[in-house]
């Protein structure tokens, strides 16, 4: 499936392009916002939440679910073998933002609250920080089952509760293939994290952008592909 999957991607590449432009600046403008942040740690002032979630970087946040449509919708079109059309691409991924932002917030939900377990945990004992360590754990697993969720309700034009529901019985079904490119892609940032550790270095920042967008848009063309297949499955 990987290399039929890849045979699509090349012979649609162009259609990625918009994409890939507008993806790496908002990338680059983030990292310059979180940079600055950790800049602030280092040097020992204090950073709120304010620091982080401020009005920027909600408009960023915003601005990266869309985009999230417009590639998903882009990947749905070429499994199913649709023209695309980009001047209909942008309006049409309008139609998906309001449900992908309410997934984006359910998966922000989540993960804030077991963060927050682990931030209080480690100021109280060692038993409790256990506690955060098995509950990161189950999440990630979680996260794994649940990451087709946004390519299913794309590809299907499905509600939340239903894409939860069908996303999570793929991941299941999918879930060590699924691992494999999600660990590429956490491979990917771990690289670009360490090389940018001590400073912010433009040229890697673009490199790793350039880098991760192009293998992110092959793992979302992927798993609408395991979309198509699970349709097939199902009517036959």
């Amino acid at each position: 499936m990987m290399g039929e999957v890849f045979k699509k991607y090349k012979e649609n590449f162009s259609k990625f392009i918009i994409y890939f432009i507008l993806a790496i600046i908002i990338h680059v403008i983030t990292s310059s916002i979180t940079t600055d942040v950790m800049l602030k740690l280092q040097l020992g002032y204090n950073v709120d939440i304010t620091d982080i979630l401020n009005f920027k970087m909600i408009i960023i946040i915003l601005i990266n679910i869309y985009l999230s449509a417009y590639l998903l919708l882009i990947t749905k079109k070429i499994i199913k073998g649709e023209i695309i059309e980009q001047k209909d691409i942008f309006p049409e991924a309008l139609h998906y933002f309001p449900r992908l932002l309410g997934v984006a917030l359910m998966y922000g939900a989540i993960t804030f609250f077991v963060f927050y377990i682990g931030i209080i945990a480690m100021y109280v004992n060692s038993a409790l920080f256990i506690l955060f360590v098995i509950l990161f754990l189950l999440w990630m697993i979680f996260a794994i089952f649940l990451s087709p969720t946004s390519q299913y309700l794309v590809y299907n034009d499905e509600k939340i509760g239903g894409s939860i529901k069908s996303g999570f019985k793929l991941g299941k079904k999918y879930f060590f293939k699924i691992l494999g490119l999600i660990g590429i892609l956490a491979l990917i940032l771990i690289i670009k994290d360490s090389l940018t550790k001590t400073e912010y270095d433009i040229a890697i920042v673009i490199t790793y952008s350039i880098v991760f967008q192009l293998f992110h848009a092959y793992f979302c063309l992927y798993i609408s592909n395991m979309c198509k297949e699970e349709e097939e499955a199902e009517i036959s």
